[in-house]
């Protein structure tokens, strides 16, 4: 016999012929975004965070579900040898930092505003874009003071069903320059 009861804490219990069975724990939630005041290491960070995608011609894609977003960064340092005194190893000297690669990846879902066919193809209206993309998102821009991102790559795997389309967006953070001549 299969009984199902709720307790006043919402907690269901299952009973099965005199044993007692509990539903996991919910899965944990994605980190919480820091504030402007909590600075992440510089390094590999992950945290899912809405983005909006606009280039020039006035297209803009609000991704509609939040994808996860990575971004890294490299220094360059250059490795100089001793050839006198007493120090073990080489001495280290920064020259710069490499642009930020950024890898955007989620999944993009129809809703009551658009098909998954709309959304791939503003998607891939803006990828193939002969510009820098601009990047609207509190965090990327607040945190990592991002604002426009170079898309070198897009993959856009198969994905099972007609409701949904995976995707992943790599690129390199950039920013607008005016050149002068003389």
């Amino acid at each position: 016999m299969i009984t199902i009861s709720t307790n006043k804490a919402t907690d269901t219990i299952i009973r099965l012929t005199g044993g007692t069975f509990t539903p996991p724990q919910p899965v944990a939630m994605p980190p919480i975004l820091p504030t402007a005041t909590q600075r992440p290491v510089v390094g590999f960070n992950q945290y899912q965070v809405p983005i909006t995608l606009q280039i020039s011609s006035g297209l803009s894609l609000n991704l509609p579900v939040d994808p996860l977003v990575s971004i890294s960064l490299a220094n360059t340092v250059v490795c100089r040898n001793v050839a006198k005194g007493n120090i073990q190893g080489t001495i280290k000297e920064k020259w710069n930092s490499a642009d930020y690669d950024i890898t955007i990846a989620g999944v993009i879902g129809s809703d009551f505003i658009k098909s998954v066919a709309d959304y791939v193809q503003d998607l891939l209206t803006i990828a193939q874009a002969d510009e820098s993309v601009k990047i609207i998102s509190p965090y990327i821009n607040d945190i990592y003071n991002i604002t426009r991102i170079a898309i070198t790559d897009i993959d856009l795997p198969f994905t099972q069903g007609e409701d949904f389309q995976q995707f992943t967006i790599k690129g390199k953070s950039d920013e607008s320059y005016i050149l002068e001549t003389e």
